[in-house]
């Protein structure tokens, strides 16, 4: 009975979204990110909906932006092993902002992800999978002010879908 009252409050939205906010305020916190989240759906069939998802970089700028995110879990033992497997993905109104500041080496995004490289290398090599990978009216930017002509690449508005999106 006690484990039946567990899931349906957790199934709620807001209770999700309390979690999801208290989970980023710790990730904030312990390794000096800037990220929110405004809302988090989750049913019990692994479904996600994360919505307004935003992280700053360094200089407070941003570095990753969506509006919305869809994805649903394959494989939550395998998640919590760092092997990130999701069937379908769908990035809506999404943003991707890598860039290298003046008079700085390393972009962004590098400087981002070795906020959370605290402990000794993994023996297993990093893994995501999407099934499927949609993306809907979304803009990539890389730049590097460090070059005489700073934008390397600027895509706007994108809508693509991919199937059997891997990075190993």
């Amino acid at each position: 009975m006690l484990l039946l009252l567990i899931v349906i409050i957790l199934s709620i939205p807001a209770v999700q979204t309390r979690i999801a906010k208290k989970v980023t305020e710790n990730l904030n916190e312990t390794y000096g990110t800037d990220i929110t989240i405004q809302r988090l759906g989750l049913n019990w069939k692994g479904e996600v909906d994360i919505r307004e998802v935003y992280i700053a970089d360094h200089h407070k700028d941003t570095l990753i932006y969506a509006k919305q995110l869809q994805t649903n879990i394959l494989s939550l033992p395998n998640i919590l092993k760092g092997k990130l497997e999701f069937g379908e993905v769908a990035l809506i109104n999404s943003k991707l902002y890598v860039k290298t500041y003046l008079g700085e080496t390393d972009d962004n995004l590098y400087i981002f992800t070795e906020k959370f490289n605290t402990g000794p290398p993994s023996e297993e090599p990093f893994f995501l999978l999407g099934n499927d990978v949609m993306m809907v009216n979304s803009d990539i930017k890389i730049s590097d002010e460090n070059l005489d002509v700073p934008e390397i690449i600027k895509l706007q508005k994108i809508n693509l879908k991919a199937k059997d999106f891997e990075i190993n």
